[in-house]
């Protein structure tokens, strides 16, 4: 019994709305360039998140619901931050459509894939991708958790066990 309740309380902590059926990812193809590559410890080099290979236009989707926390130019590249809960989900390389303070629903359409600016063109993915992050207070995740966390949770009978 203990172990059922604890379950439905993490289940509770970590309400999330899953992107309708069919949406993996902020793209329709999803094809990783770059893995994610937290560094230990977190001072060192290493890739904080996840390079999609994309063409200028894609348009980029949120896989979960939330808050745009920023949508607008970060050193010269187009940015659109999510907040999930504690999680907060980055697009790079994204000329928005959406705007701060605004609600999306899972699946909703954050921009299209645009250039990244000029200063950052030679030190990360352009022309063709997105970077796409993860962070839970300081901590990098690995961003495919926004689409893999709890989407396979079964309660298993006891005489099945």
């Amino acid at each position: 019994m203990f172990n059922l309740a604890g379950i439905l309380c993490l289940c509770l902590l970590w309400h999330q709305t899953p992107a309708p059926s069919g949406t993996p990812g902020p793209l329709d193809h999803n094809r990783v360039i770059a893995e994610f590559a937290a560094p230990e410890p977190d001072w060192l080099p290493g890739h904080r998140g996840l390079d999609l290979a994309a063409d200028l236009g894609d348009t980029v989707i949120t896989p979960r619901a939330g808050w745009v926390v920023h949508a607008g130019a970060v050193a010269g590249t187009g940015v659109v931050v999510i907040r999930h809960g504690r999680l907060r989900a980055t697009y790079q390389s994204v000329a928005p459509s959406v705007r701060t303070g605004q609600y999306v629903g899972a699946g909703s359409v954050l921009g299209e894939v645009s250039r990244a600016g000029e200063r950052n063109s030679s030190a990360h993915c352009t022309p063709g991708c997105i970077h796409w992050g993860l962070k839970d207070g300081e901590q990098y995740l690995d961003p495919r958790i926004l689409i893999d966390a709890l989407s396979d949770v079964a309660l298993v009978p006891q005489e099945h066990r």
